[in-house]
């Protein structure tokens, strides 16, 4: 529950408050044969639904008005406050339910005892009720998110419209069991027939008219779907035609947001050499928003963590909030969101995340946020997302970003026979010096001078490495790190070396410089894993000072 949500959930409870202290005496009935079928009534009723227009309701308020025949108002207000709990396991769909009942509930049970005769008790109440309804609704709306708020600001009015007068109508039924002289079991039973009536015919009647809105919005989100599904031949024929991919990428992230339902999209890659996540494209972020999370790129194993067989909705990944902890500077959570109250509402912390498949591997994923419906993603949805995927995977691999695709398919060549070769030392009880390089602030030269670029200079760096190291054993440990293994007893005899590596590496003219860390066995580690681990601190703590340099371990 986040701030709003808070301030908006004490508001009700402490206008809730007055409307009772303004209400008293507070009187509560104790006969067991009134409470007992009370609590049966509104617990059934609290589980029927009624969809008038495009807004939910249950049918606890219809019955409520029933129990006040027999009961009065505030042991309706304590049964229906302790009956919520058993509608959802949510603890902050529970408290927003709540909190509207008890404004509900106090400002009717403030109008029952102020009206004028016992006649109109129950249709005071009902007014009360209601109009404490409409309002906190709209107020809810308004306060939680302005912009849906004026976008469905006819739809919501008429819906409560409706709901107001139904309810005035159910209210004026009742009161004719006030009309009779005397309260006998013929003239309520009357009543009570007259009044199911109603009501059978109200849940008949808005069921129907679901059904029919419900096929009249497949037909129209058929017709919207060929319409824009239309705009992905568009923008492939636009790419033959020398539109610039990044362009027609964008291009295609907006036709699937808009086809889904989905207000955004972020198109991401795995870099498997630098073991990141890098953000491509996206649809609908603030631009400050997509910078922030291009800098804060999760590492591969945090991005894999997300696509577990657990989460898998057939073919994609949805992930309930909560389901795994992550840093707030890798994801981005949409303001001005009002939660739908269901059970399969969209939380603004759920993922949904669709993969990227080159070669049948997952080499990247579309994450999509904020449906439009405030559900969460529907079978339908699913397959549309994947087709658009599909669609992705195909413009990408006509970009320069296929670098990426077709990296993943490629093993650090030698680490393998590194891990052989030294292994063997070891059992041999050999002393020998291993030296890791690594290129300096190789990520920036990637970001100002393209992956391509990146890629030639790790392979132009890796064939003077050879050319220099030649007969010393020199591997490719990842990417734009390297080893060697220098059969030696002194760590000296490795620095030296590691220096002599970056002043020839100045001579020849490259842009670039090499960074350095010495560890010798068998003083410095006992193990593979051991060694190369110390070597990686070591290594890090030269990048932190600069670079440029050699450090033993």
């Amino acid at each position: 529950m986040n701030k709003k949500e808070i301030i908006f959930v004490l508001t009700c409870f402490t206008l809730g408050a007055l409307f009772f202290a303004l209400s008293t005496p507070f009187v509560v009935n104790t006969n067991w044969y009134l409470i007992v079928p009370a609590i049966f009534m509104l617990f059934i009723a609290q589980n029927i639904y009624l969809y008038v227009g495009t807004l939910r309701f249950t049918m606890r308020s219809f019955a409520t008005q029933y129990l006040l025949l027999f009961m009065n108002p505030e042991s309706i207000a304590l049964i229906t406050v302790l009956l919520i709990v058993l509608s959802t396991k949510n603890w902050n769909l529970y408290l927003k339910r709540v909190a509207f009942e008890v404004v509900q509930l106090g400002l009717g049970t403030l109008m029952y005892k102020l009206a004028p005769s016992d006649y109109l008790r129950l249709l005071f109440f009902s007014v009360g009720y209601y109009f404490a309804n409409q309002i906190l609704s709209f107020l809810s709306v308004l306060f939680l998110s302005q912009e849906v708020f004026l976008n469905h600001f006819e739809r919501f009015f008429k819906s409560f419209a409706v709901t107001f007068g139904l309810g005035l109508y159910g209210a004026g039924i009742l009161s004719t069991a006030l009309l009779f002289e005397y309260a006998n079991f013929v003239n309520m039973f009357v009543v009570t027939l007259l009044y199911a009536g109603y009501l059978f015919i109200l849940i008949y009647t808005v069921k129907s008219e679901v059904w029919r809105m419900e096929l009249d919005f497949e037909k129209e989100k058929l017709h919207w779907e060929v319409d824009h599904l239309k705009e992905v031949i568009e923008v492939h024929q636009e790419v033959e035609n020398g539109l610039d991919i990044n362009k027609a990428i964008g291009k295609m992230l907006a036709v699937a947001c808009n086809v889904m339902g989905f207000e955004y999209a972020l198109l991401n890659l795995f870099d498997f050499r630098e073991r990141k996540v890098v953000r491509i494209a996206n649809y609908g972020l603030p631009e400050e928003v997509f910078e922030r999370l291009k800098v804060n790129r999760p590492s591969l194993t945090e991005a894999l963590v997300l696509l577990q067989q657990r989460f898998d909705v057939g073919g994609a990944y949805f992930i309930p909030k909560g389901s795994v902890d992550l840093s707030d500077s890798y994801v981005y959570t949409p303001q001005e969101y009002v939660k739908v109250d269901v059970e399969n509402a969209w939380d603004p912390e759920d993922l949904f995340l669709v993969p990227l498949l080159y070669r049948g591997k997952i080499v990247g994923y579309v994450s999509y946020d904020k449906p439009k419906t405030g559900l969460r993603p529907t079978k339908r949805e699913v397959e549309l997302a994947k087709f658009f995927s599909w669609q992705l995977m195909s413009l990408i691999q006509k970009s320069p970003l296929v670098y990426f695709v077709q990296k993943e398919s490629i093993p650090h060549v030698g680490f393998a026979k590194f891990w052989e070769d030294v292994s063997k030392l070891i059992s041999q009880e050999k002393s020998f010096v291993l030296i890791l390089m690594d290129i300096d602030d190789f990520e920036e030269y990637n970001l100002r001078n393209g992956f391509k670029l990146g890629d030639e200079l790790i392979s132009t760096t890796e064939k003077f490495l050879s050319e220099v190291l030649e007969n010393l054993g020199f591997y490719t440990f990842s990417g734009d790190e390297f080893l060697v293994c220098l059969h030696s007893n002194s760590k000296t005899d490795g620095l030296l070396l590691a220096e002599r590596v970056m002043s020839e590496l100045k001579a020849r003219g490259f842009a670039v410089s090499l960074s350095s860390s010495v560890a010798k066995f068998p003083s410095d580690g006992s193990t593979v894993e051991e060694l190369v681990e110390k070597l990686k601190v070591a290594l890090r703590t030269v990048k932190k000072s600069g670079g440029g340099r050699a450090i033993g371990v």
